[in-house]
């Protein structure tokens, strides 16, 4: 099966220009964003992937390149002292961690088991393969490795793991409103969208698509489901909402490109989400009004900024930023009053740089 060699996924199409309502008249002006100041709050090694606690006082991201050791491993920081701890000591790699029902359990991937079960695995991932694009803009985020499920207390013990079939089980999320693990699984010649209970126990499979699922997220204010699909050369994607029970699927109306890593706002009605800015080689968050289809760009820094999340008290937005020297976590301050949808909409996509 050509998917299990997919080690990266190869990101490297343009974003274009999106409008929204009648063009803009000359004395138009640009909304002025605030968020300029986004703070970094991870400094040593290499960080990404960063979620909040339940009731954001706690941190989880993947950290590798440290002192200790190289291969990336799952830490957690308090938010009152921003001090880290470090909570797996895997042999392998790890993502997609992320709290539970409350802030004292944690569900991730890792690699940590598959390969020494086959260990063959072992000497590809030693090795790096992968299938590359030739393109200026290549940026490999969206690994797919011989990921399985697993969960444990915020102290790294009580380890549970979940999956046991062989190649791709990721893209994880766990989903408080119906307590279910939704996840991407290769079961079948396509990576689809699969749910299991916290046991492992009652898979289902959720969607039959024709292109590959990935990043599902689930709004409960509004109840309503957002995911991406992938073409099946992984060279461009969609992003698709529907119902809580999966109906009335629609395809967002975005321009033709490659766009990934979102999530929903707090209340439901916008979607932020990563691709590339127009006249740019960097890969940019943007927000999607599900109302008025209207879209605005949150960053534009140097590099690329990918994996969104929402501090669910403050609101505030944590991100990665990746530039050629290193990874690291930000938090950025948006104010939802200033975006395009809110009153009135601009006529275009407005950008200011941080």
């Amino acid at each position: 099966m050509y998917l299990r060699t997919l080690f990266y996924l190869a990101i490297s199409l343009f974003i274009t220009q999106c409008t929204t309502g009648d063009k803009p008249q000359s004395d138009s002006k640009p909304i002025q964003r605030k968020g300029d100041q986004a703070k970094q709050i991870t400094f040593s090694g290499q960080n990404k992937y960063g979620r909040f606690s339940p009731d954001a006082q706690k941190i989880i991201f993947h950290s590798s390149n440290r002192k200790n050791h190289e291969n990336s491993q799952i830490y957690i920081m308090d938010m009152s002292n921003k001090k880290e701890r470090r909570i797996t000591y895997h042999d392998g790699d790890t993502a997609n961690a992320q709290f539970l029902y409350d802030s004292k359990n944690i569900a991730y991937l890792s690699t940590t088991d598959e390969i020494k079960e086959y260990p063959r695995l072992i000497q590809e991932v030693l090795e790096g393969k992968s299938i590359r694009t030739k393109s200026e803009n290549e940026l490999y985020l969206h690994p797919l490795r011989p990921y399985e499920v697993y969960t444990s207390r915020i102290d790294g013990s009580s380890i549970k793991r979940l999956t046991r079939t062989r190649g791709y089980d990721g893209s994880l999320f766990w989903n408080s409103n119906d307590r279910l693990f939704y996840f991407t699984s290769q079961r079948n010649k396509r990576l689809q969208l699969y749910s299991m209970s916290m046991s492992g126990r009652a898979l289902r499979r959720k969607l039959s698509r024709r292109n590959n699922v990935f990043d599902i997220r689930y709004n409960k204010s509004q109840k309503t489901w957002a995911w991406i699909e992938y073409s099946p050369d992984f060279q461009s994607s969609n992003i698709f909402v529907s119902r809580a029970n999966f109906t009335n699927v629609k395809q967002l109306k975005l321009p033709q490109g490659l766009h990934w890593s979102l999530e929903f706002f707090p209340d439901g009605q916008r979607l932020v989400f990563s691709s590339q800015s127009p006249g740019t080689t960097g890969f940019n968050l943007f927000a999607y009004n599900l109302k008025t289809d209207c879209i605005d760009t949150i960053t534009e820094l140097t590099g690329h900024e990918y994996a969104p999340d929402f501090n669910p008290v403050t609101g505030e937005l944590l991100f990665t930023y990746k530039t050629s020297l290193e990874t690291q976590l930000y938090i950025h301050k948006i104010n939802s009053k200033e975006l395009c949808g809110a009153s009135p909409p601009p006529a275009q996509i407005q950008s200011k740089k941080m």
